[in-house]
């Protein structure tokens, strides 16, 4: 929490509401989720780049049809508050945040939060949630493939195991059940996530 500063262009914020259903229909979850809005950021002074990569639905369906036909398994995870895994550094300019609705807990006119990592809706929150994936995914051993920028793969010995990232909705599958599970592990400890277990609904897709 910082005193507001005369001139500084203070990004505002909302509150999302949404009930996350599986792939029957059936009510899973309730999100509440704090959002910034972005259109009021301002080029060159909130933000520079904002472009960030994600695996393409060609290569879900490419994925999907190599496990078919190696019999390999395929799960799924997604990483909770993705977005909060990414820190906001010089590079990404400082960023004002008007403090939210119903939640003030000091004077609005004069306190706004200067945000230390990023948040849904901010112009940079993709690109810098996709630049700390490829660190981590980096640092345990894993590749981008040339072809897609949303997916990723490890070689070990005679196994692969291959990723896709669509933000924070993955797919991963592999000739090993042993190394998928050990990745998984391996990565909460970075990005903590929710293991969804074998894939069943991925993007608004059922998957039999």
């Amino acid at each position: 929490m910082v005193e507001r500063l005369p001139g500084a262009n203070i990004v505002d914020s909302r509150w999302v509401l949404h009930v996350k259903k599986n792939a029957v229909g059936e009510i899973k979850k309730y999100k509440a989720c704090l959002v910034a809005k972005g259109f009021i950021q301002i080029h060159g002074i909130d933000f520079y780049k904002t472009y960030a990569p994600v695996a393409r639905l060609t290569s879900f369906h490419l994925l999907l049809a190599i496990a078919a036909r190696n019999d390999w398994p395929v799960d799924t995870f997604d990483f909770d508050s993705a977005y909060l895994n990414s820190v906001l550094d010089d590079d990404n300019k400082i960023i004002y945040l008007e403090q939210p609705p119903y939640y003030a807990t000091m004077d609005r006119r004069r306190y706004v939060w200067k945000l230390r990592k990023a948040l849904y809706g901010l112009k940079q929150g993709a690109k810098n949630l996709y630049d700390a994936l490829c660190k981590a995914l980096a640092d345990t051993g894993f590749q981008r493939t040339e072809a897609d920028h949303g997916v990723f793969f490890k070689r070990i010995g005679m196994d692969i195991i291959v990723l896709a990232i669509h933000v924070d909705d993955c797919m991963i599958t592999g000739s090993s059940v042993k190394l998928i599970g050990e990745f998984k592990i391996q990565m909460n400890k970075t990005c903590k996530l929710s293991d969804l277990g074998a894939i069943h609904w991925l993007l608004g897709i059922k998957v039999t």
